[in-house]
């Protein structure tokens, strides 16, 4: 049997360090690292960390979609998602009827036509304002860029790809706000442990802000 490896490539847009370490031990080799440093080190979003559950979201979110922003609203469970879409909807229906067609709610439990509709809705919104409300649906496979993110907290694993999906596109002079509200369950998640480490990591790293009430 040859003693020689095969040379292979493992490409990553977010490596983690465990990762790689678990990757070195079990094939006891040592390995190059690729980084774009600059890019790394460009700032993109600026993250705010909300005592308040996300409810209190709507009056930010209808002042950005009058600013003429593009809006992405996440709750964790259909239910909610729901409730908050019901919400806005209905401040348009008093306030803005013409733009009620510019909000838009999108999660697991519609049929598979209206999900495909959404996702090209959600990818390719048209110019102008636009409300998105979802749930974790959107963390994979959509290739989207909001201006503005409004999430619940979640696992950081999960945060990660949904800040993904905010100023993906924009110069690089652009930062972009997120805000991450508090929840009072896991649901869908397993512990509530695991959501609040994850809010005290964010709460950690230089430029984010606290906001109490």
């Amino acid at each position: 049997m040859s003693d020689e490896w095969s040379k292979f490539c493992i490409i990553s847009a977010t490596p983690h360090d465990v990762v790689r370490k678990i990757i070195e031990e079990k094939t006891k080799r040592k390995f190059s690292y690729i980084e774009d440093k600059e890019y790394n080190n460009r700032v993109k979003i600026k993250v705010n960390i909300e005592d308040d559950p996300i409810d209190s979201c709507i009056d930010g979110v209808i002042s950005s979609f009058k600013d003429g922003k593009k809006v992405l609203v996440i709750a964790n469970i259909v239910k909610k998602s729901a409730e908050l879409f019901s919400n806005i909807k209905e401040m348009f229906q008093s306030k803005f009827l013409e733009d009620i067609g510019k909000i838009m709610l999108f999660h697991s439990m519609f049929i598979l036509n209206d999900l495909i509709k959404k996702e090209d809705l959600l990818e390719k919104p048209s110019d102008g304002p636009f409300i998105a409300v979802t749930t974790q649906v959107v963390e994979v496979s959509l290739d989207i860029d909001f201006d503005e993110l409004h999430t619940e907290a979640v696992p950081i694993d999960s945060l990660i790809q949904r800040l993904g999906g905010v100023n993906r596109n924009r110069p690089e002079n652009v930062i972009c706000p997120v805000y991450v509200y508090s929840v009072e369950t896991p649901r869908p998640y397993k512990g509530i442990d695991i959501i609040d480490s994850s809010v005290t990591c964010l709460m950690e790293q230089p430029g984010n802000h606290m906001n109490s009430n």
